[in-house]
This record gives C-alpha cells, structure tokens and sequence, in this order.
C-alpha cells in the first residue's frame, strides 16, 4: 500500500524528500523553462507570420506580371 500513496504523492511533488529551499529552487527552474518554451513558440509563429507574408508578397508580384504581359 506505501508503493500506491507514494506514486500518488508524487504527482503532486517532484521531489518529496527534498527541502522546502530545493522545492522552490525546482520550482523556478520550471517556470523559467515553462518561460522559455513559450518564447520560443512566439519566435516561431512570428518567423511562419514572416515567411506567409513573404510568399504572398511574391504571389502578387507574380501577378501583376502576368497582367502587365496581357
């Protein structure tokens, strides 16, 4: 039975048998990871917004040429 509560403790701590002090440290490492991942996803969809933009851009300039040939 001490296996079962202890996996279910553990879902709630990463680390149960750590300091609180270690706790928090863990903890801040997270929300800065958590951070970061994030900023990379608004680097990412700014670079496809960029790229979408782009690839429109030349679609109409692809356009206007084949009007100015008519």
């Amino acid at each position: 039975m001490n296996q079962i509560e202890n996996v279910i403790m553990t879902k709630h701590y990463d680390f149960q048998d750590k300091l609180k002090g270690e706790r928090r440290e863990r903890a801040a490492e997270k929300k800065k990871e958590r951070m970061d991942s994030g900023k990379k996803l608004k680097l990412l969809s700014a670079i496809i917004l960029k790229r979408s933009l782009e690839a429109q851009r030349e679609a109409d300039e692809v356009e206007k040429k084949k009007g100015r040939r008519k």
